[in-house]
């Protein structure tokens, strides 16, 4: 809508369901937005899309924030962006530059923003309170060689801690807030391409499962103890959990990742319409994947199985596969149960993909199956195949024979 703004009017503007703006018929591009809340906000627009904020009517009059106003689009008119003005004013220090200008575009723009802003938190620790224009290569140099010679980080590990700050930092050069990229020269570190990819053996498959059947069997005696409590009481029992197929989500969630080669957020992010058992596939949404985009992958008769049997147990059903933001304290606990220190959750992965190459499959169709952005990466884990690298040498003894 559009109205004189005045000291008058602005109080009597009354909040609605969904926020709206009143544009002043005074001063083209000077506006006033009221939010449900009830909070007034008086905003200069110098571009489609492009305002910058004045201040709340609580605390600026009408015509101190017509005045500024004037002031941001006269500045505008002359080439000068006001938005990128105040970015170089707030950004001194590389602390001030996350927190008030790359985070809140990050949260916006970046799906896995947590992420990034925590490397760069975690990793730059030291260059938190150094102004922008003062990082130099030297710095970044100097903190990720202690870290390489402490030997508990990886050349990889390093290497996305610097991405993470030299893309941070190359968004602060489009905006206006540093004149160059300080970092563009960084050189990152050679890693291991084919560096070994941990798959669980037989072994520990094994153990692994029977640790789960255990967690299963000591879940149900929980259960059915609690109920003897509960009928002593005349309380109402709880369901019985040994009518169903499983007792709780992590046998599933474990076997499903074997069997699917899923990534753990992956797997979290399911929800029920992604399965379709009568057609035998799982759909990863690209909302979900970390790659982005969608995959469909075919499901093997224990997946098959096994998701069957965990909807029959979810009673009633949710609507996601596995209602749960994290599962690193149960797995924590099933490894120290199997006596499997220092494996990881994504392990499950590497073990799915080693197998199936192992058996046979092609990489081109492991790479589509893991939801890949390269078939270099999926072969990796032919490097892996301890296993298929001693036939292929031991075909040598066929060919030349023994020579000794």
């Amino acid at each position: 809508m559009k109205a004189k703004l005045t000291q008058k009017l602005v109080p009597q503007l009354e909040a609605k369901a969904s926020p709206y703006e009143v544009r002043d018929t005074v001063l083209t591009g000077f506006l006033l937005r009221v939010r449900p809340s009830g909070r007034k906000t008086y905003l200069a627009e110098y571009g489609r899309g492009r305002k910058v904020k004045i201040g709340t009517a609580d605390r600026i009059s009408v015509a101190a924030a017509r005045e500024k106003a004037e002031e941001i689009l006269a500045k505008a008119t002359l080439g000068v962006d006001p938005a990128a003005e105040r970015r170089k004013a707030r950004a001194r220090t590389l602390r001030q530059y996350l927190d008030e200008v790359y985070e809140p575009w990050a949260r916006q723009h970046m799906k896995s923003w947590r992420v990034q802003l925590g490397r760069i938190r975690r990793a730059w620790r030291p260059l938190l309170d150094k102004r922008l224009h003062e990082i130099t290569v030297f710095d970044v140099e100097r903190l990720r060689a202690k870290r390489r010679m402490s030997g508990k980080v990886t050349a990889a590990t390093i290497n996305r801690d610097a991405h993470a700050l030299r893309a941070a930092l190359r968004r602060a050069v489009e905006w206006g807030v540093l004149p160059k990229n300080p970092l563009q020269d960084l050189k990152l570190l050679k890693e291991d391409r084919h560096r070994h990819m941990p798959a669980l053996g037989e072994e520990e498959i094994r153990r692994l499962c029977a640790a789960l059947d255990a967690r299963e069997e000591r879940i149900r005696r929980e259960r059915n103890s609690a109920n003897a409590w509960r009928a002593e009481r005349g309380y109402p029992l709880l369901p019985d959990l040994r009518s169903r197929p499983f007792a709780n989500y992590l046998k599933p969630l474990v076997l499903v990742a074997l069997h699917t080669g899923c990534r753990q957020g992956e797997l979290l992010a399911l929800r029920w319409e992604d399965v379709d058992l009568a057609a035998g596939v799982l759909v990863v949404r690209g909302a979900g994947a970390k790659t982005g985009q969608t995959r469909t992958i075919p499901l093997s008769e224990t997946a098959h199985r096994v998701l069957e049997g965990w909807r029959q147990s979810q009673d009633p059903p949710d609507v996601r596969l596995f209602p749960y933001t994290q599962v690193k304290t149960a797995w924590q606990r099933l490894l120290r149960a199997a006596g499997l220190a220092g494996i990881k959750f994504h392990s499950l992965r590497h073990t799915f993909a080693t197998r199936t190459l192992a058996a046979g499959a092609d990489l081109a169709t492991v790479s589509k199956l893991l939801g890949h952005a390269s078939v270099t990466t999926t072969a990796r884990y032919l490097h892996s195949d301890a296993e298929r690298a001693r036939r292929a040498v031991s075909l040598l003894d066929q060919a030349l024979g023994g020579g000794l």
